[in-house]
Order: structure tokens, then sequence, then C-alpha cells
């Protein structure tokens, strides 16, 4: 019988390791063969056969233990930080709430029993064939002869303070949410002119936008519009477009055909060449003057 030796389950979608163990093939007490298996052994789940018509396939991991859902992660939640905030706070009176109700419940158990001769009003009585105190004409009422327990009286404090938890707390928040993303999308200074498109707010986490403290963006894209110029380059060692003095650099960029002063320490203008000669193909060599060679 063939037999799978397989790595345990990790997350690595590129690696592998195996082996696959065959019977013998003609002689039974012969030895049997192991074949090594690779990353290029193993199908992973959802893939497609592409250059072959079939194949023969053994599932070595499944469910939970597939390279897939090892490398699977939850969804970040879409509360904020208010929701967050209303949260702990609900869970903080809940903590309260049944602290009272037990201590309540306990004192009650306590004072039922502590003073239950006394309860006749309320139709407790040890003895069963008492009549009514003071009033000797009526006939004996059915007395409860055991007070109440403990979890009754859990049961009669939570309806009692229920009103602790604020329930409507969520639906006024919520009520403020709307309103808020109203405004977004009313606002005349959200309005871009041009494409005439205004903001729309899309998620329900506006109330996190008060509270933004840094700001993370990458270098091109969002802030520029993905507008990029040709600065300059070097080609063999010759320096092709404008020279950018770099002591202000909030000057745009000057013509090709623009003077330039040479500032202290600086390289001169003359060793960049036009961009359009890199396009052509061609550079001239400036002459060197006879007389200032030895």
């Amino acid at each position: 019988v063939a037999a799978l030796t397989s790595e345990p389950p990790n997350a690595s979608v590129n690696t592998y390791s195996g082996m696959m163990t065959f019977p013998p093939v003609s002689d039974e007490d012969g030895p049997s063969i192991d074949v090594p298996l690779n990353a290029e052994n193993i199908l992973l789940r959802g893939a497609m056969l592409r250059n072959t018509e079939w194949a023969i396939g053994l599932a070595c991991f499944t469910g939970t233990d597939t390279k897939l859902v090892q490398n699977s992660f939850e969804t970040p939640s879409k509360f904020s930080r208010l929701d967050h905030l209303i949260n702990r706070t609900v869970l903080l009176i809940l903590t309260v709430m049944l602290l009272c109700v037990l201590i309540s419940a306990a004192l009650s158990v306590y004072a039922y029993r502590d003073m239950f001769d006394t309860l006749w009003y309320v139709g407790y009585s040890t003895n069963a064939t008492d009549p009514w105190p003071y009033l000797q004409g009526l006939p004996t009422p059915q007395w409860d002869a055991e007070p109440p327990v403990f979890g009754q009286q859990i049961f009669l404090f939570i309806t009692l303070l229920n009103n602790f938890v604020p329930l409507s707390l969520y639906v006024t928040v919520e009520m403020i949410t709307l309103f808020m993303m109203y405004l977004i999308n009313r606002d005349r200074e959200m309005y871009h002119e041009e494409t005439d498109t205004r903001a729309v707010a899309r998620s329900t986490i506006v109330t996190d936008l008060g509270q933004v403290q840094y700001i993370f963006s990458d270098k091109t894209g969002t802030l520029t519009c993905n507008i990029m110029r040709f600065k300059r380059c070097s080609v063999d060692g010759m320096a092709f477009g404008a020279p950018i003095e770099k002591a202000n650099p909030n000057q745009e960029q000057p013509s090709e055909t623009a003077e330039y002063e040479t500032p202290a320490g600086d390289i001169p203008p003359s060793t960049f060449h036009p961009l359009k000669r890199l396009l052509v193909g061609a550079v001239g060599t400036p002459e060197t003057d006879p007389g200032l060679e030895k």
C-alpha cells in the first residue's frame, strides 16, 4: 500500500517537503520505492490545470490545515474610536449593574430571613393555619412558608435595574453620525468645480476625522497627481538636461536656452548638454585651444 509522509501544516506556499512511498513493483518482498516531493509536486487549493488534461492527486491537507487558510487573517473591524469608547463604557456599566444586583439580592435574602415573621402583610408566615393578624373575621389565607431564594432575587433586581444600560445611547450616536455624513455631503468647501464632484461620506467612522494626528502618504500619486518632470540624466559620462541651482529649490526649472550663472563651487553650465541632443544621438565635443596645450 502506498503511503504519504508529509510535513506538518504551515503557511509557506512556496515550499513543501514530503515523501511518497510506493510498494514493490514485481517482488512483494522487495524494497519499497521512495519518491521525494517538493514544491513542484503540490497543487494549492484553488489551482487550475493549464498544460495537462488530467492529474492524479492525493489530498495531504484539508480544512484549516490548508496553506490558503493558514495564510488567511481576520478582517479588521470598522469601528471608530467613539464606538470602542462606547462599548467599553457599556461594559463598565454592565459590570457595575451586576455588582449592584448581586449585593442587592444578597441583602434582600438576608432581610427576608431576618424579618420573615413580621412580613405577614405580603403573605409570609411559618404557620400555615394562622389567621390574618388584626383581621380575625377573614378566612385564613394561603401563607408562603419559605422566603425567596437568591436566584429569584437576582432576576428581580435585574428587572428593576435594567435602566442602567443606556440603550438610547447607541441610537443617539447613530443619528449624530448620519447627520455628520449629511454635512460632509453638503459641504461647499469640499466641492470640486472642475469635475463637478462633491464629497461623499461612504464610511460611518466620520467621527475619527477630528482625532487625526498624523497622515502618512506615499511619495507620488495621492498628493502629487502623478506628475513626474524630467530633470537631467547622465549617459556615458555626459550630463543632459538643464542645470538647477540647489540654493533655491522652490524656483521653477529654467528652459534649456536660458543663461545660467555659475555659483561658487557648483558645476559650470557648459558641462550640461541640451536634452534634444540626447534624443538625436549626436553630441558635439568642444574644441581645445591649441595654444593651451603643451
